[in-house]
Order: structure tokens, then C-alpha cells, then sequence
């Protein structure tokens, strides 16, 4: 009887083993695949600085519940509304380059969501360049296409796009 307990007992410290095994592995092809995400978000959104919004397009889930709350001050909803920032926003052509950095990764088999900063710079609309420093919050989905999608966006406000919302 004891040695039954014993080898139940062993068996299932295995099989909780091979459990956290398995999520463990899992945590970390999703955090691949949400920074794969997150890198073209950045491409994305360096080719809408010189006015291509196409890649935006492309990442973006087209629903009606998706967020974007971007360094404008704007508190969009639905994809329709938020194309329509990307496009006011890319018809500026305000150049520069931003990139993510301390990126910070938490996800599960369908959700991800990245922490970092965005640095770089930009040119204003009187064509001066402006560095920027800001903490966003990227929120990613997968798709029933095994796709990660965009379904939100929140940054820090940049004073010289925040000035287009009032």
C-alpha cells in the first residue's frame, strides 16, 4: 500500500512537472510571437510617419471593440475610427523614427500585451524636430487564423500632437 501512495505520489509530481513544463513553453512561443507583433507594430507605425498607413492596416484586428488612446489624446473605438486617426496622422508626414524600448512581455495563448517605451523623434508641423520619450501599452490578440492582431494602443500624450484634439 505504502509503495502504491509512494508511485501515485511520484506520478503526479511527474505529471504536475511536465504541466508547468508545458505552460512554461507555451508563455514563451507566445512572448516570441507577441514581440514578432510588436516589432511590426514599430514598422508599422515608422511607415505611417512618411505617410504609409498600409502596414497599420494589415496588424490592426478590424473589430468594433478595438482601443486606441495614442499620444494625441484621442480615446478612439472601432477600427473604422481608429484608421481614420492613422490616416489624419500619416497625412502629417512627420518623419522620424521611434523605437520600443525595456519592452516588458506578458502573455497567454491568445492575449499579449507589451510595456515599453517609445523613443526617437519626430518633426512637428512648423517642421522642427522633437525627441520623444513616452510609455505605451500594446495590447495583442490572436486571431482563429492563429494571427496576432493589434486591439489596443496607449501612450503618454506628445504635446505637439495633443494640440490637434482641442
Amino acid at each position: 500500500m505504502k509503495k502504491r501512495i509512494v508511485w501515485l505520489l511520484v506520478l503526479m509530481l511527474l505529471g504536475a512537472g511536465i504541466c508547468f513544463t508545458n505552460a512554461a513553453f507555451a508563455a514563451n512561443e507566445s512572448n516570441d510571437a507577441v514581440r514578432a507583433a510588436a516589432d511590426q507594430f514599430y514598422i508599422a507605425l515608422n511607415a505611417m510617419f512618411v505617410g504609409n498607413i498600409a502596414p497599420m492596416e494589415a496588424l490592426w484586428a478590424h473589430t468594433d471593440d478595438v482601443v486606441y488612446m495614442g499620444p494625441d489624446g484621442a480615446f478612439v473605438v472601432g477600427w473604422d475610427n481608429i484608421r481614420g486617426v492613422w490616416e489624419k496622422q500619416a497625412a502629417k508626414k512627420m518623419g522620424g523614427k521611434v523605437t520600443p524600448d525595456h519592452m516588458q512581455i506578458a502573455s497567454g495563448h491568445h492575449m499579449g500585451i507589451t510595456y515599453n517605451y517609445e523613443n526617437g523623434e519626430n518633426y512637428d508641423a512648423d517642421g522642427n524636430l522633437v525627441k520623444v520619450s513616452i510609455r505605451a501599452v500594446n495590447v495583442f490578440h490572436k486571431n482563429d487564423d492563429g494571427e496576432w492582431k493589434m486591439t489596443g494602443h496607449h501612450t503618454d500624450l506628445l504635446p505637439f500632437l495633443a494640440e490637434d484634439t482641442k
